[in-house]
């Protein structure tokens, strides 16, 4: 079940089959203001972020994440004894989903979001605070380098409640994690799923499985993957009584640091970019 956690304004729930999730419409002369603003006063430099890039950053605390997302012991943390599995992704992906709220309070306030590893960690972990996505899934892929996973991110275009012919740029991040082959603890064939904990609440806080258009049955509901050979992407659906609705599409190849920045950038300091103009905030309970 999936609750919420509403903070500042007042509010409205913008639809109620996506997950609960609570927003409140920022005045768009107020977005407008601050762009402006902000193009005669310099913020400070987004910081590039992939999770390869992880090792020109201080290490990645695991201790305390696992901490904050309720995952404390040695199981976890001894990485030797722990080889990465379809298990432990599936509870370390639920764990951070609910403990750590998808919120956008800063870009609302007129912050720039920093997604680098570091930057994200302290936000997320040392001062508690929640993020939208470029900051949830940077923090998860960070957790899961640290445990020895094969990690990718993937740049997405929103298709959640958008019409066939409307075009969306890239306003959204998950992760490919490959999981099983030799060595692994799960054994067996090698196969790459979708890790995503940052879509407010309408994505699965479980891994779903890449390469297969079979229907998923997994804690938030019925998913499944459907790939289109002629323009290379794949869509993420999720079925909603006897339809299947678009979540988001991407193509299952890693993003360039400066796309990733690019796209965090724009989401959060556009004005007519979704983050810029709603509140948001919601956690799975």
């Amino acid at each position: 079940m999936r609750g919420v956690l509403a903070l500042l304004y007042s509010f409205a729930v913008i639809d109620p089959l996506a997950a609960f999730v609570v927003s409140a419409k920022v005045s768009p002369a107020l977005s407008l203001r601050q762009w402006n603003h902000d193009r005669a006063h310099s913020r400070r430099p987004i910081s590039t972020c992939v999770a390869q890039e992880m090792a020109g950053f201080p290490p990645f605390d695991l201790a305390a994440y696992l901490r904050r997302i309720g995952l404390e012991g040695g199981e976890y943390v001894n990485t030797q004894k722990n080889r990465p599995s379809y298990r432990t992704l599936t509870e370390v992906m639920a764990a951070q989903s609910r403990a750590i709220p998808f919120e956008n309070i800063d870009v609302v306030l007129g912050q720039t979001i920093a997604i680098s590893p570091s930057e994200v960690e302290q936000k997320l972990v040392g001062s508690g605070r929640g993020g939208y996505c470029f900051e949830q899934n940077q923090l998860l892929a960070s957790a899961l380098l640290t445990l020895g996973y094969d990690v990718v991110p993937m740049l997405c275009r929103v298709r959640w409640n958008k019409k066939p012919d409307e075009h969306t740029t890239f306003t959204h991040v998950a992760l490919a994690v490959k999981l099983g082959g030799e060595g692994s603890a799960d054994g067996g064939t090698a196969r790459t799923y979708l890790a995503d904990v940052g879509f407010a609440g309408t994505n699965s806080i479980a891994p779903v499985l890449l390469g297969s258009d079979e229907t998923q049955a997994l804690p938030e509901g019925s998913f499944r993957t459907v790939s289109n050979d002629a323009t290379g992407y794949t869509t993420l659906q999720w079925q909603i009584k006897d339809s299947w609705r678009d979540l988001y599409m991407f193509r299952e190849e890693e993003c360039s640091s400066i796309d990733l920045e690019l796209a965090n950038w724009w989401s959060c300091t556009h004005p007519k970019g979704r983050f810029c103009q709603q509140f948001f905030a919601a956690r799975v309970v």
